[in-house]
């Protein structure tokens, strides 16, 4: 049996023919151990919809024209069909393909399953063996199976389908495929899963935390459980929706409440971003970063053993009161892609700039060029000028704002995009245009493409463990659509 068919016929008949939103009956999910150290969800029909490709006849013929040149005429015209009409599939197409992994004695993912629903198993079976042109299928009893002797199974149930997988062992086979799937305490049980099974999101996934951390990530970090939170019941967790012009990504941690409320009084050193500092910072930035913070928790905290034991880092971080902010507006590259020069501007809030003199006497020859405002050279006459103005600490590569920062007339303040870092607790946005711009060569031409279509990024913490990633696309298509359509062109230029 040809392996690489084999398996490309598995991830074709999951992933290619599913066009509708997820609204059937999931059971099969009672088929995922509670034990689970990943899982993933996609909802391919929802995301297919969104991308508009079963309508998209420019986009399905180049895709069957691509599938014939390299594969087969009998391929092209089954897999064009399929992504038109996908009840034709077999796949119950309102249903969505979950992912998961279990550990074993060497790996933490010894195990790979892909778990999916059937609306008419003789059909998908058809359209597998019609796939790879080869009849694979044992359809003997109860269930359908086909394993291609190196660590894959296929079995197709009644209503539901799996594909199962072992990393480490090619003497992995359908015996031990069932073994899997027959589960005394399924994943229903775990709060992670329900809380993301609930979302509306068209893919998402779990991290379970408690076996990663005890194998590896405690003698990796060289630190005591005791110096971090308990993991049990802990799970990582992201998700990705895909809307009109934008792909909404959330990420973050999900623990049991009873700890989520001790993480919140031991390591809770952020505050909410007032916004004050964005009406100092332009609206045209390449990219920036604030965060608010609770010095005085930070500073009475074990933190503080991260912090070198300098007296002028400690006496300036004394006098620290609220937010930070580092804005970038426009950076120079060297013919080796190094930064040769920046404009830049730190600040933060301050209740005093007593502590100048001292960090004065440690630079060394510099220039006084007001009342706490001072700079210094660097690197071939550029400068640096800093000082404590409008209660802000401030340091800035230009020279305009050598006597403190002043508001801007075009200020981040009334970005629309940046207006999501007020509430938020650390908030860093790109401005995508401005970014190739600065990069120039340094972006080869499949690069650039991809980042033409997109116009800004953030990633912000809503909370102390969950955190917003967006993209801003040009246009008002779907990003889905837009994948599509670079899709089309790449194919194009392998034809």
């Amino acid at each position: 049996m040809r392996t690489k068919s084999f398996l490309l016929s598995a991830f074709a008949a999951i992933t290619a023919i599913a066009v509708s939103s997820c609204s059937s009956n999931e059971s099969y999910t009672s088929h995922i151990p509670a034990d689970a150290g990943i899982v993933v969800a996609f909802d391919l029909g929802q995301m297919l919809e969104k991308s508009g490709i079963s309508d998209n006849s420019s986009a399905l013929n180049v895709i069957g024209s691509y599938i014939s040149e390299y594969d087969s005429q009998t391929l092209s015209v089954l897999a064009t069909d399929i992504l038109k009409e996908p009840q034709t599939s077999g796949i119950d197409v309102g249903s969505r393909v979950f992912v998961y992994t279990q550990d074993n004695a060497y790996s933490l993912a010894g195990t790979v399953t892909v778990l999916f629903g059937i609306n008419d198993r003789d059909l998908l079976a058809d359209n597998i063996e019609t796939f790879i042109s080869e009849e694979i299928f044992d359809r003997s009893g109860d269930y359908y199976s086909a394993e291609d002797g190196n660590g894959t199974v296929i079995l197709l149930y009644k209503d539901y389908g799996a594909v199962c997988a072992s990393t480490d062992n090619e003497y992995w086979g359908i015996n031990d495929a069932l073994r899997t799937l027959d589960v005394d305490n399924d994943i229903t049980s775990v709060n992670a899963f329900g809380k993301m099974a609930s979302s509306d999101a068209d893919i998402w996934g779990i991290f379970e935390l408690k076996t990663l951390f005890d194998r590896y990530l405690y003698d990796e970090l060289n630190v005591s459980p005791s110096k971090l939170p308990d993991f049990t019941g802990a799970y990582a967790y992201a998700s990705a929706v895909f809307k009109e012009s934008k792909a909404e990504g959330r990420c973050g941690f999900l623990f049991p409440s009873d700890e989520l409320k001790k993480i919140k009084e031991t390591y809770g050193y952020a505050k909410k971003i007032s916004g004050s500092h964005l009406k100092y910072l332009n609206g045209d930035a390449m990219a920036f970063l604030v965060a608010g913070i609770d010095w005085e928790k930070l500073l009475s905290s074990d933190a503080t053993s991260l912090i070198p034991g300098m007296a002028i880092a400690e006496n300036m971080l004394s006098t620290l009161k609220g937010e930070i902010s580092f804005c970038v507006n426009s950076l120079e590259l060297d013919y080796w892609g190094n930064p040769e020069t920046i404009d830049a501007v730190f600040a933060a809030d301050a209740s005093d700039g007593e502590f100048l003199g001292e960090l004065n006497a440690i630079i060394g020859d510099v220039r006084t060029e007001g009342d706490k405002a001072y700079s210094f050279e660097y690197d071939n006459n550029k400068s640096i000028y800093y000082g404590f103005d409008n209660g802000m600490l401030y340091a800035s590569t230009s020279y305009g704002d050598k006597d403190g920062l002043a508001k801007k007339g075009n200020s981040l303040s009334s970005s629309e995009y940046a207006s999501a870092a007020k509430d938020a607790y650390i908030y860093f946005g790109v401005n995508i245009p401005r970014f190739i711009q600065v990069m120039g060569d340094e972006l080869d031409d499949e690069e650039r493409l991809l980042m033409s279509k997109l116009k800004y990024a953030d990633i912000y913490a809503t909370d102390y463990t969950d955190y917003a990633v967006n993209l801003y696309f040009n246009g008002s298509q779907n990003p889905l659509e837009t994948a599509v359509a670079l899709l089309e062109e790449a194919l194009k230029m392998e034809l």
